[in-house]
């Protein structure tokens, strides 16, 4: 017999204008979101429906807390199988569709946790971890949309470190600030935020690819393009390390990460390398230098074209 939990909250309607809902735009849509011993929680609906902006509206705290559960339920697996997380960030995204009659549901939920660990060896047993962390996620086996992850992992060993200690506090600092800047440098490449990229890019940015080598005085790949004619969706199984850091200077390398569309299906393999700098706003990116592999994605597709027996 299974054990079961209550959970009890109080919502109460803060936006009576004097007039009550005499009409669809004489009332707002704030409200508190209380419980006892708990610090309340000020919310209103989507801004597309008149909502308040700088309070949370439900779809978001639906996206938060299939976000949470899924967290700590990594934390715990992590914990158990000897996995040492010291970090863990996870940009999510949900999607819902509107119907023509007002009414709507979320179609997905996508999870894209960064995870830092303290040691390297343990990124693909961590990598692992979602999988079951997912399978066991209280609100995710609740809803009846997908939920998705796309999880990467960093690891946060300096091998120049020459251990813990007040002497070398700086390093891990270091390591972090880099850390954070690049999940930013990620997060504005997958959602085709040029700006964004800019803000983590220290111009002229030395490129390197496919052995050509130039000085660049705008980002020289663009999300958007890559996105209308490749078809790139979104990038998965990112795994990389803060490998060496310095009072002015930090290397990053990109192991492995597999661009796909967005029925999952593989384009290519990238990795990089990039060079960092301490700047006066920030840690920024002043060299790359990727390499791209498509012949993955051209294998699986000869193998699935022999599979299905379509003409070559």
């Amino acid at each position: 017999m299974p054990k079961l939990h209550t959970y009890d909250a109080i919502v109460t309607w803060t936006g009576d204008r004097g007039t009550g809902t005499s009409h669809y735009v004489a009332y707002d849509r704030t409200h508190e979101i209380t419980a006892a011993g708990r610090p309340a929680i000020a919310g209103s609906s989507d801004t597309a429906f008149r909502g308040d902006p700088k309070r949370w509206n439900p779809e978001q705290l639906l996206v938060v807390s299939l976000a949470q559960c899924h967290m700590l339920w990594y934390l715990h697996l992590a914990a158990v199988a000897g996995v040492v997380v010291t970090g863990y960030v996870d940009r999510a995204v949900g999607t819902m569709a509107e119907q023509a009659d007002g009414g709507g549901q979320f179609v997905e939920v996508m999870l894209r946790p960064t995870v830092t660990v303290s040691d390297a060896a343990m990124a693909e047993r961590a990598m692992e971890l979602h999988d079951r962390a997912h399978e066991l996620c209280f609100i995710a086996r609740s809803v009846n949309f997908p939920v998705r992850h796309e999880a990467s992992i960093g690891a946060a060993a300096d091998p120049t470190d020459g251990g813990a200690g007040p002497a070398n506090g700086w390093r891990a600092a270091a390591a972090a600030a880099v850390r954070t800047a690049y999940e930013r440098y990620l997060d504005a490449f997958t959602h085709a935020d040029l700006a964004a990229i800019d803000a983590v890019v220290a111009y002229p940015l030395a490129h390197i690819s496919q052995g050509d080598a130039r000085l660049c005085d705008a980002f020289p790949i663009d999300p958007a393009e890559l996105r209308r004619t490749s078809g790139w969706h979104t990038t998965v199984n990112a795994r990389y390390d803060v490998v060496a850091v310095s009072p002015e200077k930090a290397h990053v390398i990109l192991y492995r990460a597999d661009r796909v569309r967005a029925d999952g299906s593989l384009i290519e393999t990238v990795a990089a390398f990039y060079a960092f700098t301490r700047t006066d706003q920030g840690w920024k990116i002043f060299a790359i230098s990727d390499l791209v592999d498509a012949t993955t994605a051209s294998r699986r597709a000869r193998a699935d074209v022999s599979t299905r027996g379509d003409m070559p």
